[in-house]
């Protein structure tokens, strides 16, 4: 009888994880990889849709249709009809994020899992597309046809064996199968800064490597500040000598798109590339004028409604369409969370790492940022755990045996 509910519970644990598997890749399809740009607005639908039965399913099938977390559920629910309904000049009533909602309900325990698998799958995309990168740069790679990114601001992409190139661009940076290397750089960063960096970690390795390689001007900031607050000499040498190796490489390549853009002139970072004049004067004037707008936000406005937004992504842009309310329910919503799921210092420092994440890149409510915030602070909170364990039975042990 033991032997068949241990065998039940294996299964059982074996079809979760399944579900588990699917719902992570459509996570990482909402992401934008180059394959879904051409049909971009009906994989999102079907993808929502999938992944919404898939979760009901879970929570049907394997729950007991027993909720988690549905405070921070209700919460984020709060937020997004806030987002589209409060603005003082537009609107955009749209679809209710419910697959963020439904994935927030999730156990903790399988945000973890989740999180551990988009991981997994970054890290097999990044390695293709190294491969492919090594091989468009010693001139052997077979290009395999354009993309068209869904921004209507980029130029047509060049497809290779594992990775896109947008056209035109005087020096290249890794953006892999995305659209920015700033995306690759940012989503790094944020893994990084859970999971750590470790030798014995491949997939670690990888994604620092992919980060370098990016030239993210936001990855290595995130590094650097990892590397500071999270002093481990032996980390620091390995990452050191990866990025001399990245060098060596590169050429002028870190000059140019790292070592020229952290100059400061006239109290401005030079290479603060998130934003435009235009933009800078009609922000100034709106927080001047203050009033609701200032309150409550515009509302979320496209570059089309709101031209002065065109080709902005800062988090002024978040206070311009939210407002200071609905800017301050954003920062509460990750804020409680880590209080309330992981109230220590290295959960902490992963808030900070997001939330400065949003001066270039401010889509906090984004599914895939809200899944590797959530999944990294679990990641983190099995980490703490395991390592509390293995203390505890080293004192065990030396207690038995001294």
């Amino acid at each position: 009888m033991k032997n068949s509910d241990q065998f039940s519970d294996l299964s059982i644990d074996t079809s979760l994880n399944k579900f588990l598997l699917i719902l992570s890749f459509l996570i990482f399809l909402s992401a934008s990889p180059y394959f879904v740009w051409a049909n971009q607005l009906i994989i999102t639908r079907v993808l929502h849709i999938i992944g919404n039965a898939i979760i009901l399913l879970i929570i049907f099938k394997f729950y007991d249709i027993k909720i988690f977390n549905i405070g921070f559920a209700i919460f984020f629910l709060l937020i997004s009809i806030y987002t589209m309904v409060t603005g003082t000049e537009y609107h955009k009533l749209t679809y209710v994020p419910l697959l963020t909602v439904l994935f927030i309900a999730l156990k903790p325990e399988d945000h973890l899992k989740i999180f551990n698998y988009i991981v997994t799958i970054l890290a097999v995309v990044y390695t293709i597309g190294l491969v492919s990168y090594l091989l468009s740069f010693l001139g052997l790679n077979i290009k395999l046809g354009e993309a068209i990114a869904p921004n209507l601001y980029k130029f047509p992409y060049t497809v290779f064996f594992g990775h896109v190139e947008e056209s035109n661009l005087k020096v290249y940076r890794f953006s892999s199968i995305f659209d920015e290397a700033g995306v690759v750089g940012t989503f790094n960063g944020l893994i990084l800064s859970a999971i750590g960096i470790s030798k014995r970690n491949i997939k670690s390795i990888i994604i620092l490597l992919a980060g370098l390689i990016s030239f993210s001007l936001a990855f290595y900031i995130i590094l650097f500040i990892n590397l500071i607050i999270n002093f481990d000499y032996k980390k620091i040498i390995f990452s050191v000598l990866l990025i001399f190796a990245v060098l060596f490489f590169s050429g002028d390549k870190f000059r140019e798109l790292i070592a020229t853009r952290l100059v400061i002139a006239n109290g401005v970072l030079s290479g603060d590339n998130r934003t435009h004049d235009m933009f800078n004067t009609y922000y100034k004037y709106f927080v001047a004028k203050g009033g609701n707008d200032l309150i409550f936000g515009k509302g979320y406005a496209t570059a089309e409604k709101l031209p002065v937004l065109e080709a902005v992504s800062n988090y002024k842009v978040v206070i311009v369409r939210y407002g200071i309310v609905g800017a301050c329910l954003i920062l509460c919503f990750y804020a409680f969370y880590v209080y309330f799921n992981y109230n220590n210092k290295k959960g902490w420092f992963l808030f900070f790492i997001f939330i400065i994440s949003a001066y270039q890149r401010p889509d906090l409510l984004l599914l895939f940022n809200v899944v590797l915030f959530i999944g990294g602070i679990e990641y983190l909170k099995q980490n703490n755990m395991a390592t509390r364990f293995m203390k505890l039975n080293n004192t065990v042990n030396s207690l038995i045996n001294g």
